[in-house]
């Protein structure tokens, strides 16, 4: 499956990435801007990554539009933000964690690979 990850942080970006291709995935693209992750998602990205807190455009704000552009792409959000998690499975998210919890991570790319290939809309 193809991934995207966007996160304002370059090591947490480079950590994700580390664990993503553990498990398999295609790192699709690294981005720290939720404009550059829809047109990831435009381009056929399955599973993306995504922070609340990012320049140009919010992570909450671009849930919406990646699942516009297509529907089938599963969003995971981590977050520094606990209160705003509820928001973001609201908004469409696959699953939402604070992101110091990578075995939480972890194991829900785990639950995409066994959810088997992304549905095609």
């Amino acid at each position: 499956m193809r991934l995207v990850i966007c996160d304002d942080d370059p090591v947490l970006r480079e950590v994700v990435a580390t664990l993503a291709d553990h498990r398999g995935y295609e790192i699709a693209a690294r981005t720290d801007n939720a404009l550059d992750a829809i047109e990831a998602v435009r381009q056929g990205a399955d599973v993306v990554i995504l922070d609340l807190a990012l320049p140009l455009m919010s992570g909450l704000d671009a849930i919406p539009r990646m699942l516009a552009v297509r529907p089938e792409c599963r969003v995971l959000v981590l977050s520094a933000h606990d209160d705003q998690l509820k928001a973001a499975l609201a908004a469409g998210a696959f699953a939402a964690f604070d992101k110091t919890n990578l075995l939480e991570l972890d194991a829900v790319l785990q639950q995409c690979e066994s959810a088997g290939p992304v549905p095609q809309a």
